[in-house]
């Protein structure tokens, strides 16, 4: 499962006449801090939360929420594979959808870094540029992803 932080600090605030700027004044943080939780980017450690429940005077749990959704199995997907070396299975990739067609970047890990993947390389096809993959949050990928694909005329 995975947890989110809900809260409804803008509407409790607003309800109380309170602007940001007075209410970062009245529990000690910046403006920016009470903009970013209220737009959920940022969770507050413990004692912001507390003092911002006993200065609107609500229970914390009437601010702060978990929300629980059910978290996507891994499922399979084929896809090209925008590589010049053959895909390896375990190999991990960042996905993309171009149209109804989705391509594949294998992403490298290197020592002390291991990059952000959508899924690994289950079965690569042979001599067709393809793979069969195994893909971690498909919805997220299709959302907001760019790929820039060309070739480097030094090889």
């Amino acid at each position: 499962m995975k947890t989110r932080v809900e809260n409804r600090l803008a509407q409790i605030r607003k309800s109380r006449g309170l602007g940001t700027s007075e209410l970062a004044r009245r529990v000690n943080v910046s403006r920016q801090t009470i903009y970013a939780i209220e737009a959920g980017t940022y969770v507050p450690n413990t004692e912001v939360a507390l003092l911002l429940a006993r200065e609107l005077e609500v229970p914390i749990t009437e601010l702060f929420s978990l929300r629980e959704s059910a978290q996507a199995s891994p499922e399979s997907l084929m896809a090209e594979v925008l590589s010049a070396a053959p895909a390896e299975a375990g190999q991990p990739v960042r996905i993309c959808q171009i149209g109804p067609r989705w391509v594949s970047v294998p992403v490298t890990a290197s020592p002390y870094y291991l990059p952000e993947a959508d899924g690994i390389v289950k079965r690569a096809a042979r001599n067709n540029g393809r793979a069969d993959l195994v893909v971690f949050g498909k919805e997220e990928a299709a959302q907001k992803r760019l790929a820039l694909a060309g070739c480097d005329p030094a090889t």
